[in-house]
């Protein structure tokens, strides 16, 4: 059987994701059509499609359809018994349809500056990749979790298939060196995705999607379910809590605290690291002080040192506060915190240690 695919991404800030190529399955086979100025996308969706667990081509098209925002079935997925569909065709109906689109939404708003998010799309930017607030906190509180109870862990952002996916991923800081020594577990927590567990050259794991994670009645089931998993297992008593493990449970706590906020609430490393591109996201150009102490900070051997140790808490498109991975906080004009202390200070509490710090944007 034949299944049409349209592959869409986000072209301009602001604005609806684009059909940018066709591409036609039948079978085994795959052939795409993308116009010249779109065909830098084309490697984008061949690594999305063929970087896949053990499932066939088509299956794993229709489920990336039913799961990403940049994948869409033709015609709702009607097969063509009578000849090849024409790709070229096919893209210009759809991409019509798109223009149709941005010119209604320009008719609305005929002086907006679509250079930059209008008023009411700025939150959504911020997020990129399409993800829920819902799907962000509950990965960072399972991230958490993991790294709660097995300190040796650390999280890691990474955009895999060209950037189009949205991933926490959980592992050992060897896992995330350019030269890794082995390769152990991972726990992907893509929140345009599912929640797997990736090991060498096996086929992923799908441990839940993101509807299973919110609605099991304990929450601690999807934790335990990837520890059976990964074979890290479930420690026998509670750990000390040590820096990193706070700072991933202050995220957690700040995102679900402020998850009905009005302004949309993320946290997002300063290292923007993509299977297409890999740079500095410059967050950190506006907190000096944390410029200053990255000099000294120990290296782990991970990608993206020393910048890949922050990460920065956003509302919306502001920065509200950088914060290392050995549990330093910035604030703009203010002296650096240690989140440590704060967390004595407040009486070991998570949730008034949380409350103190964000109090002005409460």
């Amino acid at each position: 059987m034949t299944i049409v695919a349209i592959h869409k991404a986000r072209t301009v800030t602001g604005l609806p994701l684009e059909p940018v190529g066709i591409w036609i399955i039948d079978g085994l086979d795959a052939s795409a059509f993308y116009t010249p100025e779109r065909e830098k996308y084309a490697s984008r969706a061949r690594k999305a499609l063929m970087e896949r667990p053990v499932a066939s081509l088509e299956e794993w098209v229709i489920y990336k359809a039913h799961s990403s925002p940049n994948w869409e079935l033709f015609d709702h997925g009607l097969l063509f018994d009578f000849g090849s569909p024409d790709a070229a065709a096919i893209y210009d109906e759809v991409h019509a349809e798109y223009r149709a689109l941005v010119d209604q939404i320009h008719s609305h708003a005929p002086h907006a500056d679509r250079s930059a998010p209008v008023a009411g799309d700025a939150d959504a930017a911020a997020m990129g990749w399409g993800a829920s607030r819902i799907a962000v906190a509950q990965s960072w509180w399972i991230a958490s979790e993991l790294v709660r109870r097995h300190p040796d862990l650390m999280v890691y952002e990474m955009h895999p298939g060209g950037g189009q996916y949205d991933v926490l991923c959980v592992a050992m800081p060897d896992q995330f060196s350019p030269n890794p020594r082995h390769q152990g577990p991972r726990v992907m927590l893509n929140r345009v995705g599912t929640i797997q567990v990736h090991t060498g050259e096996e086929a992923a794991v799908v441990v839940s999607d993101w509807s299973g994670a919110l609605e099991v009645p304990n929450p601690h089931t999807v934790i335990k379910r990837l520890e059976s998993v990964t074979g890290w297992g479930a420690p026998p008593s509670a750990p000390a809590t040590t820096e990193k493990s706070l700072v991933y449970r202050f995220f957690a706590s700040a995102l679900t605290m402020l998850l009905n906020d009005r302004h949309q609430w993320d946290v997002r490393n300063e290292f923007l690291d993509s299977s297409d591109y890999a740079s500095p996201r410059g967050l950190i150009d506006k907190f000096p002080a944390a410029i200053a102490d990255s000099v000294g900070i120990p290296r782990l051997g991970i990608h993206g040192e020393p910048q890949s140790h922050y990460w920065a808490l956003l509302r919306g498109n502001q920065t509200v506060a950088m914060v290392s991975m050995e549990g330093r906080v910035y604030f703009a004009g203010t002296t650096p915190r240690d989140l440590m202390a704060d967390y004595d200070k407040a009486g070991r509490r998570l949730i008034p240690m949380t409350t103190e710090l964000l109090n002005p944007w409460l």
